[in-house]
């Protein structure tokens, strides 16, 4: 008679672990065994365990698919309806009802699917058409601002009266007068400031005539440039505000397109009757003809010019007191 425990017995466990995993993991736990051994034994039961459960869960509680079908066939979701329906067996009381619903499903899925396809058709058509209609727009909205950038250079341009040399376009976002060398040279930021005003106003009035509300916010830079001849002639690097003041520095009027001599940097004084600011502070300048010239400290540092060549823009002399 054989007197070993039954958890000693290697394929009475091996048979429990698959009819009866829980009792199977008992004996396995009893055994002298390796740890990793009993581990491994443990998780096969666990996973027999559940699927046995599983097993007996379908057969005591069976999923009636046409039931399912139904729900689901209510809520219009009607390819899962099918595949529920195709799982209802032949010999299930419900078979020909879930054939028909089928066949049901299937024609409204179809009915659905051609009414989507004649949305989609006509979205796309309307978006053809949309884009149409709005490229046709917009090339008039560009007609009109060549229009009206053209009589405007026109009118700005006769004899007497030469205000612009050209304009160029990049419609239907920007447009761009060019000055004359005269306006360039005398009274660019004075002019550059007028013009902004009164012709971005007239353009909004014009726009607004023409073509009413509808463009009227669109973003259309207007603005006005210096001529280009005086542009490209000009030297950059050659001139800058005065910053080091030295006795002697030859000092230039004008903006930044054209300069005129004025005189040399003589002497510097404070007006004593006023607060102690940089405004109060004061430049003489002497002109060739020995005339002299009182300039506010902060005008001179920001509207007159000197030349970087000048000997004495570096020299370190600086600029003696006035008395």
């Amino acid at each position: 008679m054989d007197k070993r425990k039954w958890y000693q017995n290697k394929a009475l466990l091996i048979v429990l672990l698959f009819i009866l995993p829980p009792v199977g993991i008992v004996g396995i736990f009893q055994r002298k065994t390796k740890v990793w051994k009993k581990l491994i034994y443990t998780l096969l039961a666990l996973f027999m365990s559940f699927w046995l459960l599983g097993l007996v869960l379908m057969f005591m509680f069976p999923v009636n698919h046409y039931e399912v079908g139904n729900k689901l066939f209510e809520k219009k979701s009607y390819k899962e309806a099918i595949n529920e329906f195709r799982k209802v067996e032949k010999r299930d009381e419900n078979y020909v009802k879930a054939q028909n619903r089928i066949s049901l499903s299937e024609s409204l899925l179809d009915s659905i699917e051609n009414i989507n396809r004649k949305a989609i058709e006509k979205v796309k058509q309307d978006s053809i058409y949309n884009v149409k209609m709005e490229n046709n727009r917009i090339s008039e909205l560009k007609l009109f601002q060549k229009q009206w950038a053209d009589s405007i250079l026109k009118n700005e341009s006769k004899k007497g009266n030469r205000h612009f040399v050209s304009v160029k376009y990049s419609l239907p976002d920007s447009i761009l007068f060019e000055y004359t060398e005269g306006i360039t040279k005398n009274g660019f930021e004075n002019n550059y400031k007028v013009d902004t005003m009164i012709y971005r106003k007239h353009y909004r009035k014009s726009l607004f005539e023409k073509m009413g509300l509808e463009f009227i916010d669109y973003p259309c830079f207007i603005t006005f440039i210096p001529n280009q001849k005086i542009v490209k002639s000009i030297d950059s690097d050659l001139w800058k505000h005065p910053v080091m003041l030295n006795q002697g520095l030859k000092i230039y009027k004008g903006n930044k397109y054209d300069k005129t001599y004025l005189g040399v940097l003589k002497c510097k004084f404070k007006n004593k009757d006023r607060n102690v600011l940089d405004g109060n502070q004061f430049v003489i300048i002497e002109k060739d003809n020995g005339a002299l010239i009182q300039l506010l400290l902060y005008e001179l540092k920001n509207y007159y010019w000197v030349k970087k060549s000048d000997p004495n823009y570096s020299s370190g002399v600086g600029l003696s007191k006035c008395y």
